[in-house]
């Protein structure tokens, strides 16, 4: 992972370039395109003057403003995000970057195996050859003690459960590992489709059966390119990409011709049209900085909660932990919480960023109403080393007992715990919907992990028509898959 860019940037400068760069129509009076508000304005500025006080970045902070036209977002599994993703891998012409944190054996990597026979099939038909990253940063516990150096090449495809050479002869594929001990990963999943297209998303390839989501995105040099810069960075040796080979002009009348007689994807968006977007990286850090004193509290909370329950003003203190590290991500998440004005709606399965809760808290003080679901014994052993000694389940309950009107405030926030009553055990989906307008989804959760010490992705979509789009689909589909159980308020989901 390269270090954090290292620049000076002026918010108000790379403001006024943005709107400037704007598409026509994007921010002028027409019901058809979406608009920058001026309350829009407002939190961008706020969020550049954090980020730009000690940029914490992996990319240039003015390329994190961009546009993109998402296409589609899909609710469900992680099998069926997997699919949705090999629809988009088979749609490839000369590339493929497929990112994800786990690469376990399962029917999710059986799908991607499948995808890369058939697009081997497809390229070998046209007489080219399609290159192919699979990129990955955990694969077992026995990788994560022995692989060394961080980053590793996987000679062997069939090491990692990849189809053979000989088996995808149209392909150029390459896998690579990278992990930092001693527990932190690489978290973010993403896949770039001719880098043309991207989806964005919350689902591993993997063997867990947990809710997730996954959004499709075109925008050529716009949010497209913002990620392909981070991307190399992290995975491309010297941090450089090689350009792709251009279409003849039969491929491209063969593209548009496949591109007419395509299905119709399940998963598309009513209305496809220009967003705001912003690209919200997160770099891995290796130190977790945690604080001793906080650290010691907990514990001892922990083995003896009757004689050493700490108080949730105290936990709560910012003078009881560091500050997130000023990324892109948390700089932004909590501009976005700080400037909501009538309501919050969080999907994590993890929720033990006290900085996160501090700042929810406060929107509760203000009035605003706030959904949170989130999930019980949710990768306990991870909490507790990552928080530390702490787990979703007892900063749920400092958080309520913190509320400002804990009576009153059951009108107002909504918490509540992931059935898992059917087959979908767990709710993994991460996605933050603020005002019906501003939409984040991708890879963070609201746990400390994701905040200090993981590699994420996400993107943040600014517009009303996608944020009813995504917090539909979710809701209805949570409704479908098993539904949620209130601890504090309630409310009806899917309306």
């Amino acid at each position: 992972m390269p270090p954090p860019r290292r620049e000076d940037p002026n918010a108000e400068e790379i403001l006024k370039s943005y709107q400037s760069a704007l598409p026509p129509g994007a921010e002028e009076e027409e019901e058809e395109e979406e608009k920058l508000t001026d309350r829009d304005r407002a939190l961008l500025h706020s969020f550049l003057l954090t980020l730009c006080h000690a940029p914490d970045s992996p990319v240039p902070v003015r390329s994190l403003l961009t546009t993109s036209a998402p296409l589609s977002y899909h609710a469900g599994d992680g099998l069926t995000s997997t699919r949705a993703l090999a629809r988009a891998i088979l749609r490839a012409k000369r590339e493929v970057l497929l990112v994800t944190c786990f690469w376990a054996r399962s029917d999710s990597r059986d799908v991607v195996c499948a995808a890369l026979r058939e697009l081997s099939a497809r390229a070998l038909a046209r007489g080219r050859v399609v290159r192919v990253r699979v990129c990955f940063s955990s694969l077992s516990a026995w990788q994560k003690v022995a692989q060394r150096g961080g980053t590793k090449v996987w000679e062997r495809l069939e090491d990692v459960g990849l189809p053979g050479r000989g088996e995808v002869r149209g392909l150029e594929i390459v896998a690579k590992s990278v992990f930092f001990r001693p527990f932190s990963v690489l978290h973010g999943k993403y896949c770039v489709v001719d880098r043309a297209w991207v989806g964005i998303g919350s689902g591993n390839v993997s063997w867990e059966c947990w809710g997730e989501g996954v959004g499709g995105f075109a925008g050529g040099e716009g949010l497209v390119g913002s990620l392909l810069g981070y991307y190399k960075g992290v995975w491309e040796d010297d941090g450089v990409l090689p350009c792709l080979p251009p279409l003849s002009t039969s491929e491209e009348e063969e593209e548009e011709e496949e591109e007419e007689e395509e299905e119709e994807d399940p998963d598309a968006l009513e209305e496809i049209r220009q967003y705001p977007t912003i690209f919200l990286p997160n770099p891995h850090h290796r130190n977790p900085r945690f604080s001793f004193r906080l650290s010691v509290q907990s514990l001892a909370s922990l083995l003896l909660p009757c004689f050493f329950a700490i108080p949730p003003s105290l936990f709560f203190s910012s003078s009881s932990h560091a500050p997130p590290p000023n990324t892109p991500q948390n700089a932004f998440l909590l501009t976005l919480i700080s400037h909501a004005q009538a309501c919050i709606t969080i999907h994590t399965p993890n929720l033990t960023c006290i900085p996160l809760l501090s700042a929810l808290l406060s929107a509760a003080a203000r009035g605003v109403h706030i959904t949170i679901i989130t999930c019980r014994n949710m990768m306990r052993l991870e909490q507790l080393a990552t928080t530390p000694f702490s787990t979703t389940e007892s900063c749920v309950s400092r958080f309520i007992s913190a509320l400002p009107d804990a009576e009153a405030g059951a009108g107002k926030v909504h918490l509540g715990y992931w059935r898992g009553e059917g087959d979908v055990k767990q709710w993994h989906v991460k996605a933050s919907i603020v005002d019906h307008r501003w939409t984040v989804i991708g890879s963070a959760n609201g746990d400390r992990a994701s905040w200090w010490g993981s590699g994420e992705t996400n993107v943040c979509v600014i517009g009303e028509g996608y944020a009813k789009a995504v917090a539909g689909r979710l809701e209805r589909w949570a409704v479908k898959a098993g539904g949620v159980e209130w601890v504090i308020g309630g409310r009806e989901l899917g309306v």
